[in-house]
């Protein structure tokens, strides 16, 4: 029997899984891909643009790795933000 793009591709469960971990596996890449970049390149720019509304004031960090886990945190976060849509698209070709 031919697949045509308009019939519907009946899956085993097992290949069902075996799609979802190649989904997660290409998802976290990018996901950790994203953040190494953010961590890199983008941190300056997000925090610049982040302290804005503190007018000048400087941030108070109590412990020595304060100020690295707060870079580490909107790496993440702006990682996460950047990737989402793509976690969605993927969510969604899974589902159809």
């Amino acid at each position: 029997m031919e697949h045509s793009p308009t019939a519907p591709h009946h899956l085993s469960f097992w290949e069902h899984i075996g799609v979802l971990r190649t989904y997660l596996l290409v998802g976290a890449a990018l996901f950790m891909g994203l953040a190494v970049l953010c961590f890199t390149y983008l941190d300056e720019v997000l925090i610049t643009y982040l302290m804005q509304p503190l007018d000048g004031q400087t941030l108070l960090f109590l412990s020595p790795m304060g100020p690295f886990l707060f870079k580490i945190k909107i790496a993440l976060y702006a990682a996460f933000l950047l990737s989402f849509p793509f976690w969605l698209g993927l969510l969604f070709r899974l589902v159809s």
